[in-house]
Protein backbone atom coordinates (compact mmCIF):
# COMPACT_ATOMS: atom_id res chain seq x y z
CA UNK A 1 0.00 0.00 0.00
CA UNK A 2 1.76 3.66 -1.16
CA UNK A 3 1.95 6.14 1.68
CA UNK A 4 0.42 9.16 1.14
CA UNK A 5 1.44 12.78 1.72
CA UNK A 6 -0.68 15.29 1.47
CA UNK A 7 -0.51 19.19 1.43
CA UNK A 8 -2.76 21.79 1.90
CA UNK A 9 -2.49 25.51 0.07
CA UNK A 10 -4.43 27.73 2.02
CA UNK A 11 -4.06 31.85 2.35
CA UNK A 12 -5.67 35.18 2.59
CA UNK A 13 -8.53 35.28 -0.53
CA UNK A 14 -6.68 36.25 -3.76
CA UNK A 15 -3.07 35.80 -2.41
CA UNK A 16 -1.81 32.93 -5.28
CA UNK A 17 -2.55 29.67 -3.89
CA UNK A 18 -3.97 28.55 -7.63
CA UNK A 19 -1.06 30.04 -9.70
CA UNK A 20 1.42 28.52 -7.57
CA UNK A 21 -1.13 25.59 -7.92
CA UNK A 22 -1.04 25.65 -11.57
CA UNK A 23 3.11 26.39 -11.85
CA UNK A 24 4.05 23.20 -9.82
CA UNK A 25 1.31 20.84 -11.47
CA UNK A 26 2.62 22.40 -14.97
CA UNK A 27 -0.89 22.32 -16.37
CA UNK A 28 -4.02 24.65 -15.64
CA UNK A 29 -6.46 23.92 -12.63
CA UNK A 30 -9.20 25.57 -10.88
CA UNK A 31 -9.73 29.37 -12.11
CA UNK A 32 -7.47 32.01 -11.86
CA UNK A 33 -8.34 35.91 -11.61
CA UNK A 34 -8.13 39.00 -9.54
CA UNK A 35 -11.07 39.00 -7.60
CA UNK A 36 -11.78 37.68 -4.04
CA UNK A 37 -13.14 33.98 -3.31
CA UNK A 38 -12.61 32.80 -6.99
CA UNK A 39 -11.83 29.05 -5.63
CA UNK A 40 -15.21 27.86 -4.11
CA UNK A 41 -14.11 23.91 -3.39
CA UNK A 42 -10.88 22.60 -1.85
CA UNK A 43 -9.48 20.11 -5.15
CA UNK A 44 -7.11 17.94 -4.88
CA UNK A 45 -4.06 16.82 -7.38
CA UNK A 46 -1.51 14.44 -7.85
CA UNK A 47 1.90 16.19 -7.67
CA UNK A 48 4.66 13.31 -7.74
CA UNK A 49 4.33 9.49 -7.25
CA UNK A 50 6.94 6.73 -6.99
CA UNK A 51 5.88 2.89 -6.41
CA UNK A 52 5.56 3.03 -3.04
CA UNK A 53 4.52 6.66 -2.30
CA UNK A 54 2.61 9.65 -3.54
CA UNK A 55 2.20 13.82 -2.86
CA UNK A 56 -0.88 14.96 -2.75
CA UNK A 57 -1.77 18.86 -3.03
CA UNK A 58 -5.33 20.26 -2.06
CA UNK A 59 -5.62 23.71 -3.33
CA UNK A 60 -8.58 25.77 -1.18
CA UNK A 61 -10.88 28.17 -0.96
CA UNK A 62 -8.92 31.30 0.51
CA UNK A 63 -9.42 33.23 3.87
CA UNK A 64 -11.14 36.18 3.51
CA UNK A 65 -13.94 38.75 3.98
CA UNK A 66 -15.12 38.46 7.94
CA UNK A 67 -12.35 36.44 9.65
CA UNK A 68 -13.57 36.92 13.25
CA UNK A 69 -16.82 35.42 12.12
CA UNK A 70 -15.06 32.71 10.36
CA UNK A 71 -12.98 32.47 13.89
CA UNK A 72 -16.23 32.40 15.90
CA UNK A 73 -17.96 29.81 14.06
CA UNK A 74 -14.90 27.55 13.85
CA UNK A 75 -14.98 27.64 18.19
CA UNK A 76 -18.93 26.67 18.03
CA UNK A 77 -18.49 23.87 15.76
CA UNK A 78 -20.35 20.45 17.45
CA UNK A 79 -22.76 22.48 19.10
CA UNK A 80 -26.30 22.94 17.85
CA UNK A 81 -25.69 26.87 17.50
CA UNK A 82 -22.90 26.19 15.46
CA UNK A 83 -24.91 23.82 13.14
CA UNK A 84 -27.90 26.13 12.78
CA UNK A 85 -25.36 28.90 12.17
CA UNK A 86 -23.18 26.98 9.02
CA UNK A 87 -26.78 25.83 7.33
CA UNK A 88 -27.92 29.57 7.50
CA UNK A 89 -24.17 30.79 6.43
CA UNK A 90 -24.69 28.19 3.08
CA UNK A 91 -27.54 30.43 2.11
CA UNK A 92 -26.79 33.59 3.10
CA UNK A 93 -23.18 34.21 3.60
CA UNK A 94 -21.23 31.64 0.97
CA UNK A 95 -18.40 33.19 0.83
CA UNK A 96 -17.64 32.36 4.90
CA UNK A 97 -19.43 29.28 4.56
CA UNK A 98 -16.48 27.88 2.03
CA UNK A 99 -13.94 28.81 4.28
CA UNK A 100 -15.24 27.01 6.76
CA UNK A 101 -15.28 24.24 4.35
CA UNK A 102 -12.08 24.09 3.51
CA UNK A 103 -10.24 24.40 7.04
CA UNK A 104 -12.35 21.55 7.89
CA UNK A 105 -11.05 19.69 4.71
CA UNK A 106 -7.85 20.86 5.65
CA UNK A 107 -7.80 19.80 9.37
CA UNK A 108 -9.14 16.16 8.09
CA UNK A 109 -6.86 15.54 4.83
CA UNK A 110 -3.69 17.65 5.49
CA UNK A 111 -0.21 16.45 7.06
CA UNK A 112 1.16 19.56 6.57
CA UNK A 113 -0.34 23.22 5.49
CA UNK A 114 1.32 25.27 2.86
CA UNK A 115 -0.05 28.95 4.14
CA UNK A 116 0.95 31.64 1.31
CA UNK A 117 1.55 35.28 1.91
CA UNK A 118 1.38 37.83 -0.38
CA UNK A 119 4.68 40.25 0.15
CA UNK A 120 3.56 42.63 -2.62
CA UNK A 121 0.25 43.59 -0.08
CA UNK A 122 2.44 43.21 2.62
CA UNK A 123 5.83 43.68 1.93
CA UNK A 124 6.59 44.68 5.79
CA UNK A 125 4.97 41.91 8.21
CA UNK A 126 3.88 44.38 10.40
CA UNK A 127 1.35 45.57 7.41
CA UNK A 128 -0.29 42.07 7.64
CA UNK A 129 -2.99 42.26 10.44
CA UNK A 130 -5.17 39.57 9.40
CA UNK A 131 -2.32 37.10 9.90
CA UNK A 132 -2.98 37.29 13.55
CA UNK A 133 -6.38 35.87 12.72
CA UNK A 134 -5.43 33.46 10.47
CA UNK A 135 -2.66 31.72 12.77
CA UNK A 136 -5.23 31.35 15.30
CA UNK A 137 -7.56 29.61 12.56
CA UNK A 138 -4.00 27.52 11.66
CA UNK A 139 -3.88 26.75 15.49
CA UNK A 140 -7.20 25.61 15.37
CA UNK A 141 -6.90 23.28 12.62
CA UNK A 142 -3.82 21.96 14.52
CA UNK A 143 -0.96 20.34 11.72
CA UNK A 144 2.17 21.90 11.13
CA UNK A 145 2.45 24.93 9.16
CA UNK A 146 5.52 26.04 6.39
CA UNK A 147 4.83 29.48 5.05
CA UNK A 148 5.80 30.36 1.61
CA UNK A 149 6.23 33.71 0.80
CA UNK A 150 4.63 34.70 -3.08
CA UNK A 151 5.69 37.63 -5.04
CA UNK A 152 9.53 37.73 -4.68
CA UNK A 153 10.43 37.51 -8.18
CA UNK A 154 12.38 40.41 -8.15
CA UNK A 155 14.65 39.85 -5.10
CA UNK A 156 18.41 38.53 -5.10
CA UNK A 157 19.60 35.82 -2.80
CA UNK A 158 20.70 38.25 -0.18
CA UNK A 159 17.45 40.06 -0.41
CA UNK A 160 15.08 36.57 -0.20
CA UNK A 161 17.33 35.49 2.89
CA UNK A 162 16.43 38.91 4.44
CA UNK A 163 13.11 38.26 3.64
CA UNK A 164 12.23 35.37 5.21
CA UNK A 165 14.31 36.41 8.07
CA UNK A 166 12.33 38.94 8.65
CA UNK A 167 8.83 36.76 8.36
CA UNK A 168 10.16 34.33 10.81
CA UNK A 169 10.94 36.97 13.01
CA UNK A 170 7.43 38.33 12.93
CA UNK A 171 5.91 34.77 13.40
CA UNK A 172 7.67 33.34 16.30
CA UNK A 173 4.25 33.95 18.25
CA UNK A 174 2.46 31.48 16.45
CA UNK A 175 4.73 27.75 16.94
CA UNK A 176 2.37 25.97 14.54
CA UNK A 177 3.84 28.10 12.00
CA UNK A 178 7.45 25.90 11.67
CA UNK A 179 9.43 27.70 9.04
CA UNK A 180 9.42 30.34 5.72
CA UNK A 181 10.11 30.01 2.23
CA UNK A 182 10.01 31.91 -0.41
CA UNK A 183 8.52 30.84 -3.71
CA UNK A 184 6.85 32.83 -6.20
CA UNK A 185 3.69 31.64 -7.94
CA UNK A 186 4.85 33.56 -10.91
CA UNK A 187 8.30 33.70 -11.74
CA UNK A 188 9.79 30.76 -9.57
CA UNK A 189 12.33 27.93 -10.58
CA UNK A 190 12.56 23.88 -10.34
CA UNK A 191 15.57 24.45 -7.92
CA UNK A 192 13.61 26.36 -5.42
CA UNK A 193 10.64 23.49 -5.67
CA UNK A 194 13.88 21.11 -4.35
CA UNK A 195 14.32 23.11 -1.27
CA UNK A 196 10.41 22.90 -0.94
CA UNK A 197 10.60 19.70 -0.77
CA UNK A 198 13.86 19.47 1.50
CA UNK A 199 11.43 21.73 4.27
CA UNK A 200 8.66 19.22 4.14
CA UNK A 201 10.14 16.28 4.69
CA UNK A 202 12.26 17.88 7.60
CA UNK A 203 9.20 18.90 9.02
CA UNK A 204 7.15 15.69 8.97
CA UNK A 205 7.88 12.36 11.54
CA UNK A 206 8.10 8.74 10.98
CA UNK A 207 6.53 7.31 7.43
CA UNK A 208 5.52 10.55 6.51
CA UNK A 209 8.74 11.67 6.76
CA UNK A 210 10.59 8.67 4.29
CA UNK A 211 7.61 8.95 1.84
CA UNK A 212 8.26 13.11 1.37
CA UNK A 213 12.10 12.34 0.99
CA UNK A 214 11.44 9.51 -1.60
CA UNK A 215 9.03 11.59 -3.28
CA UNK A 216 11.66 14.79 -3.47
CA UNK A 217 13.89 12.51 -4.80
CA UNK A 218 11.43 11.58 -7.61
CA UNK A 219 11.15 15.21 -7.94
CA UNK A 220 14.21 16.26 -8.61
CA UNK A 221 15.34 13.42 -11.19
CA UNK A 222 11.91 14.56 -13.31
CA UNK A 223 13.34 17.73 -13.05
CA UNK A 224 17.06 17.27 -13.61
CA UNK A 225 16.02 15.03 -17.09
CA UNK A 226 14.05 18.56 -18.08
CA UNK A 227 17.05 20.65 -17.12
CA UNK A 228 19.91 17.90 -19.51
CA UNK A 229 17.07 18.04 -22.11
CA UNK A 230 17.02 22.01 -22.07
CA UNK A 231 20.60 22.21 -22.25
CA UNK A 232 21.12 19.58 -25.42
CA UNK A 233 18.23 21.94 -26.93
CA UNK A 234 20.48 24.96 -26.37
CA UNK A 235 23.56 22.94 -27.60
CA UNK A 236 21.84 21.90 -30.77
CA UNK A 237 20.39 25.87 -31.47
CA UNK A 238 24.37 27.26 -30.88
CA UNK A 239 25.57 24.34 -33.00
CA UNK A 240 23.46 25.27 -35.53
CA UNK A 241 24.78 28.85 -35.75
CA UNK A 242 28.62 27.82 -35.54
CA UNK A 243 28.01 25.52 -38.22
CA UNK A 244 25.76 27.90 -40.79
CA UNK A 245 27.25 29.13 -43.90
CA UNK A 246 25.94 31.30 -46.51
CA UNK A 247 27.16 31.56 -49.75
CA UNK A 248 26.46 34.83 -52.50
CA UNK A 249 27.12 38.56 -52.13
CA UNK A 250 27.78 39.93 -48.49
CA UNK A 251 24.10 41.79 -48.28
CA UNK A 252 22.31 38.17 -49.33
CA UNK A 253 24.61 36.13 -47.19
CA UNK A 254 24.41 38.11 -44.13
CA UNK A 255 20.14 38.30 -44.72
CA UNK A 256 19.93 34.21 -45.18
CA UNK A 257 22.35 33.56 -41.85
CA UNK A 258 20.32 35.83 -40.16
CA UNK A 259 16.90 34.36 -41.21
CA UNK A 260 17.89 31.10 -40.34
CA UNK A 261 18.94 32.56 -37.10
CA UNK A 262 15.78 33.93 -36.24
CA UNK A 263 13.77 30.59 -37.41
CA UNK A 264 16.52 28.94 -34.92
CA UNK A 265 15.90 31.00 -32.31
CA UNK A 266 11.51 30.58 -32.32
CA UNK A 267 12.45 26.84 -32.30
CA UNK A 268 14.82 26.97 -29.12
CA UNK A 269 11.72 28.90 -26.82
CA UNK A 270 8.98 26.21 -28.75
CA UNK A 271 10.98 23.61 -27.75
CA UNK A 272 12.22 24.77 -23.98
CA UNK A 273 8.48 25.71 -23.08
CA UNK A 274 7.21 21.96 -24.72
CA UNK A 275 9.88 20.67 -21.79
CA UNK A 276 8.44 22.71 -18.86
CA UNK A 277 4.88 22.11 -19.69
CA UNK A 278 3.96 25.80 -21.01
CA UNK A 279 1.60 26.77 -24.12
CA UNK A 280 3.23 27.29 -27.40
CA UNK A 281 1.07 29.88 -27.90
CA UNK A 282 2.77 31.99 -25.42
CA UNK A 283 5.99 31.86 -27.13
CA UNK A 284 5.54 35.18 -28.97
CA UNK A 285 5.26 36.88 -26.02
CA UNK A 286 7.82 35.26 -24.20
CA UNK A 287 10.37 36.40 -26.88
CA UNK A 288 9.30 39.89 -27.26
CA UNK A 289 9.84 40.04 -23.70
CA UNK A 290 13.58 38.82 -23.67
CA UNK A 291 14.17 40.79 -27.21
CA UNK A 292 13.06 44.23 -24.98
CA UNK A 293 15.57 42.98 -22.50
CA UNK A 294 18.44 42.36 -24.49
CA UNK A 295 18.26 46.03 -26.35
CA UNK A 296 18.94 47.39 -22.74
CA UNK A 297 20.36 45.23 -20.42
CA UNK A 298 21.80 42.99 -22.46
CA UNK A 299 23.32 46.37 -24.31
CA UNK A 300 26.69 44.93 -22.58
CA UNK A 301 27.48 42.01 -24.68
CA UNK A 302 26.78 43.71 -27.62
CA UNK A 303 29.46 46.42 -26.51
CA UNK A 304 31.82 43.69 -25.27
CA UNK A 305 31.22 41.80 -28.84
CA UNK A 306 31.91 45.39 -30.25
CA UNK A 307 35.37 45.26 -28.81
CA UNK A 308 37.12 42.41 -29.79
CA UNK A 309 35.67 42.64 -33.54
CA UNK A 310 36.95 46.43 -34.56
CA UNK A 311 33.66 47.97 -34.26
CA UNK A 312 31.32 46.19 -36.70
CA UNK A 313 28.42 45.77 -34.16
CA UNK A 314 29.23 49.95 -33.32
CA UNK A 315 27.77 50.01 -36.72
CA UNK A 316 24.84 47.35 -36.03
CA UNK A 317 23.50 49.12 -33.43
CA UNK A 318 23.37 52.15 -35.39
CA UNK A 319 20.55 50.34 -37.25
CA UNK A 320 18.72 48.27 -34.23
CA UNK A 321 17.28 51.98 -33.29
CA UNK A 322 15.27 52.13 -36.37
CA UNK A 323 14.38 48.58 -36.58
CA UNK A 324 13.02 48.38 -33.16
CA UNK A 325 10.97 51.25 -33.58
CA UNK A 326 9.25 49.01 -36.90
CA UNK A 327 9.30 45.99 -34.54
CA UNK A 328 7.08 47.93 -31.61
CA UNK A 329 5.14 49.53 -34.03
CA UNK A 330 3.58 46.06 -35.72
CA UNK A 331 3.06 44.83 -32.08
CA UNK A 332 6.44 43.25 -31.83
CA UNK A 333 5.34 39.70 -33.53
CA UNK A 334 7.95 39.37 -36.41
CA UNK A 335 10.40 37.79 -34.06
CA UNK A 336 12.48 40.82 -34.54
CA UNK A 337 12.41 41.44 -38.36
CA UNK A 338 12.45 44.65 -38.52
CA UNK A 339 15.95 45.08 -36.00
CA UNK A 340 17.34 42.22 -37.74
CA UNK A 341 16.66 44.43 -41.27
CA UNK A 342 17.70 47.61 -39.78
CA UNK A 343 21.35 46.01 -37.94
CA UNK A 344 21.76 44.69 -41.42
CA UNK A 345 21.50 47.78 -43.13
CA UNK A 346 23.56 49.64 -40.60
CA UNK A 347 26.45 46.79 -40.16
CA UNK A 348 26.75 47.04 -44.07
CA UNK A 349 26.79 51.15 -44.21
CA UNK A 350 30.01 50.55 -41.85
CA UNK A 351 33.52 50.19 -43.05
CA UNK A 352 33.49 46.73 -44.02
CA UNK A 353 32.17 43.41 -43.04
CA UNK A 354 35.52 42.95 -40.41
CA UNK A 355 34.55 39.91 -37.70
CA UNK A 356 30.84 40.12 -37.82
CA UNK A 357 30.09 38.00 -40.55
CA UNK A 358 33.11 36.37 -41.78
CA UNK A 359 33.61 35.32 -45.50
CA UNK A 360 35.79 32.25 -46.53
CA UNK A 361 36.68 31.26 -49.92
CA UNK A 362 36.62 26.91 -50.99
CA UNK A 363 38.25 25.99 -54.28
CA UNK A 364 34.44 26.96 -55.61
CA UNK A 365 32.33 29.46 -53.75
CA UNK A 366 32.53 32.37 -51.29
CA UNK A 367 30.33 32.03 -48.07
CA UNK A 368 30.04 33.61 -45.02
CA UNK A 369 29.48 32.42 -41.46
CA UNK A 370 28.63 33.77 -38.31
CA UNK A 371 32.25 34.22 -36.07
CA UNK A 372 33.41 33.47 -32.99
CA UNK A 373 32.62 36.80 -31.01
CA UNK A 374 28.85 36.41 -32.42
CA UNK A 375 28.55 33.27 -31.12
CA UNK A 376 29.69 34.36 -27.66
CA UNK A 377 26.92 36.77 -27.21
CA UNK A 378 24.30 34.08 -28.48
CA UNK A 379 25.61 31.77 -25.54
CA UNK A 380 24.60 34.69 -23.49
CA UNK A 381 21.49 35.01 -25.28
CA UNK A 382 20.73 31.09 -24.99
CA UNK A 383 20.99 31.06 -21.23
CA UNK A 384 18.31 34.09 -20.67
CA UNK A 385 16.20 32.43 -22.45
CA UNK A 386 16.36 29.33 -20.43
CA UNK A 387 16.21 31.13 -17.28
CA UNK A 388 13.38 32.97 -18.29
CA UNK A 389 11.11 29.93 -19.39
CA UNK A 390 12.49 27.73 -16.53
CA UNK A 391 10.82 30.40 -14.21
CA UNK A 392 7.58 30.92 -15.68
CA UNK A 393 4.75 30.87 -13.81
CA UNK A 394 1.31 29.57 -15.60
CA UNK A 395 -1.17 31.63 -13.10
CA UNK A 396 -1.99 35.00 -15.74
CA UNK A 397 -0.69 33.09 -18.96
CA UNK A 398 1.79 35.70 -19.33
CA UNK A 399 6.00 35.71 -18.80
CA UNK A 400 6.42 37.11 -15.21
CA UNK A 401 3.74 39.99 -13.87
CA UNK A 402 6.17 43.07 -14.21
CA UNK A 403 7.51 42.29 -17.45
CA UNK A 404 11.12 42.70 -16.62
CA UNK A 405 13.89 39.89 -15.83
CA UNK A 406 15.47 40.03 -12.41
CA UNK A 407 19.26 41.88 -12.67
CA UNK A 408 20.15 39.37 -11.13
CA UNK A 409 20.00 36.51 -14.33
CA UNK A 410 21.80 39.09 -16.30
CA UNK A 411 24.37 40.28 -13.86
CA UNK A 412 25.05 36.00 -13.28
CA UNK A 413 25.32 35.17 -16.95
CA UNK A 414 27.85 37.86 -17.51
CA UNK A 415 30.07 36.57 -14.81
CA UNK A 416 30.00 32.68 -15.52
CA UNK A 417 30.16 33.55 -19.20
CA UNK A 418 33.14 35.88 -18.63
CA UNK A 419 35.05 33.35 -16.35
CA UNK A 420 34.53 30.24 -17.96
CA UNK A 421 37.00 29.21 -21.11
CA UNK A 422 35.60 31.01 -24.25
CA UNK A 423 34.60 28.25 -26.91
CA UNK A 424 36.56 29.89 -29.51
CA UNK A 425 38.49 26.12 -30.20
CA UNK A 426 34.37 24.71 -30.48
CA UNK A 427 33.20 27.61 -32.65
CA UNK A 428 36.25 26.74 -34.83
CA UNK A 429 35.38 23.24 -35.44
CA UNK A 430 31.31 24.27 -36.71
CA UNK A 431 32.97 26.81 -39.31
CA UNK A 432 35.33 24.24 -40.73
CA UNK A 433 33.37 21.39 -40.61
CA UNK A 434 30.04 23.45 -41.91
CA UNK A 435 26.10 21.67 -42.05
CA UNK A 436 28.55 18.01 -41.60
CA UNK A 437 29.53 18.21 -37.99
CA UNK A 438 26.76 20.34 -36.41
CA UNK A 439 25.19 16.79 -34.71
CA UNK A 440 29.14 16.38 -32.98
CA UNK A 441 29.53 19.83 -32.26
CA UNK A 442 26.42 19.98 -29.95
CA UNK A 443 27.20 16.98 -28.11
CA UNK A 444 30.30 18.57 -27.09
CA UNK A 445 28.81 22.26 -26.63
CA UNK A 446 26.53 20.61 -24.10
CA UNK A 447 28.85 20.18 -21.17
CA UNK A 448 29.99 23.60 -21.01
CA UNK A 449 26.31 24.99 -21.80
CA UNK A 450 25.15 22.89 -18.69
CA UNK A 451 27.86 23.91 -16.43
CA UNK A 452 27.58 27.24 -16.98
CA UNK A 453 23.35 27.04 -16.47
CA UNK A 454 24.31 25.13 -12.94
CA UNK A 455 26.66 27.69 -12.18
CA UNK A 456 24.24 30.49 -12.94
CA UNK A 457 21.32 28.87 -10.82
CA UNK A 458 23.77 28.20 -8.35
CA UNK A 459 24.85 32.00 -7.67
CA UNK A 460 20.70 32.95 -8.03
CA UNK A 461 19.98 29.78 -5.52
CA UNK A 462 22.78 29.14 -3.59
CA UNK A 463 20.91 27.09 -0.73
CA UNK A 464 18.33 24.74 -3.67
CA UNK A 465 19.18 21.42 -3.87
CA UNK A 466 19.75 21.65 -7.57
CA UNK A 467 22.66 23.51 -7.64
CA UNK A 468 24.98 21.92 -4.86
CA UNK A 469 28.32 21.19 -6.02
CA UNK A 470 27.42 22.88 -9.66
CA UNK A 471 30.66 24.36 -12.13
CA UNK A 472 34.19 23.43 -12.04
CA UNK A 473 36.65 23.73 -9.55
CA UNK A 474 37.42 27.33 -8.65
CA UNK A 475 34.04 28.45 -9.89
CA UNK A 476 33.12 28.61 -13.72
CA UNK A 477 32.66 26.19 -16.11
CA UNK A 478 34.99 24.91 -18.20
CA UNK A 479 34.43 24.03 -22.51
CA UNK A 480 35.61 20.72 -23.07
CA UNK A 481 38.72 19.85 -25.89
CA UNK A 482 37.66 19.36 -29.46
CA UNK A 483 39.17 16.66 -31.44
Amino acid sequence: MKTTVTLSLISHTNHGKTTLARTLLRRDVGEVADRPHVTLVAEAHLLVETPTACLRLWDTPGFGGDLEGLRDRLRREGSLRGWLQETYDRIAHRAIWCSQQAVRNVREEADLVLYLIDTAAAPDPGLAAYVAIEAEILAWIGRPVLVLLNRTGGLDPAGLTALEGRWAEHLVPWPMLRAVHSLDAFARCWVQEDRLLEKVASLLEGPKAIAARELGQAWRARQEEVFRQSCAALSRFLARLACDRAPGPPRKALGQLEGRRGQATLGLVEELARLHGLDRAEVPRLEKALRTDLATRGRSWIDEVDRRSGGFWGAVLGGLATGLAADIASGGLILGGGMILGAIAGALGGSALGEGVRRARGPRAAYAHWPAAFLDARLREALLRYLAVAHWGRGHGGVWRDGDTPTAWTEGIEAVCSECARADDLWGLGTREGPAGEGALARRLEPLVAGCAREILRRCYPDAMGCRGAGAPGGAPQAPTPP
